[in-house]
C-alpha cells in the first residue's frame, strides 16, 4: 500500500498548515539551505520553499527523484510524518546514516500524535485507512528523538494532532 497524504481531500487545511510551520519553524526560506523532503510523496514541501533547494525522497519511486539518499548532500532533513512508518531500529538506522552524510545535518521532524482526534479527522475527511500502516507510536518516536537529538525549536499541538521539532543530532 502506498502511504501519501491527499493534500487536494477535505483535511488538506490542516496538512497545509504542517507544511507551513516546518518551514516557519526551522526557517527553510531563510539563507542558502539544501533540503532533503525524505518521504516527499506529492512535493507540497519543494512547491512552498522559495528560495532553497530541495531533495525529493520518497521510498515510493513514483513520487522520488532519486533512488536513494546515498550521495546526496544537503543541510536539512524534514521527516513530515514519516518515522511512524518505521520501526524504532529503522529510524536509529536512518539517523545513522544520515550522520554519516551530515552528522550536522538538521532535523525538522512532524510526528502525528494518533490520539482521539486524529482517528475523529480521518473519519470527517473520509480518510478511514489514514494510521493502517504505523508502525512506531508517538512515544517511541519521542523516546528515539530524546535518546538521539537536541532539541532547537519546538511547536506542539497543530490541531491538537501534530508536534514539529527542529532538532540536530547529538
Amino acid at each position: 500500500m502506498t502511504i501519501t497524504t491527499n493534500y487536494s481531500a477535505i483535511g488538506s487545511i490542516y496538512f497545509y498548515q504542517i507544511i507551513e510551520d516546518i518551514i516557519r519553524i526551522a526557517k527553510l526560506n531563510e539563507g542558502e539551505k539544501v533540503i532533503l523532503d525524505y518521504g516527499c510523496g506529492n512535493k507540497i514541501l519543494d512547491s512552498k520553499i522559495n528560495n532553497n533547494k530541495v531533495l525529493n525522497y520518497d521510498l515510493d519511486p513514483v513520487y522520488s527523484d532519486f533512488s536513494s539518499i546515498d550521495g546526496l548532500k544537503f543541510d536539512y532533513i524534514v521527516l513530515n510524518h514519516v518515522l511512524m512508518y518505521l520501526t524504532k531500529k529503522e529510524i536509529e538506522i536512518l539517523f545513522k546514516k544520515i550522520k554519516k552524510i551530515n552528522s550536522k545535518c538538521h532535523f525538522v521532524i512532524g510526528i502525528g500524535k494518533q490520539n482521539i482526534l486524529s482517528k475523529i479527522g480521518k473519519f470527517i475527511t473520509f480518510n478511514f485507512n489514514a494510521h493502517n500502516e504505523t508502525v512506531s507510536s508517538y512515544n517511541q518516536q519521542m523516546e528515539i528523538i530524546y535518546d538521539n537529538m537536541k532539541i532547537l525549536n519546538y511547536k506542539k499541538n497543530i490541531y491538537f494532532m501534530t508536534d514539529i521539532f527542529h532538532t540536530s543530532l547529538i
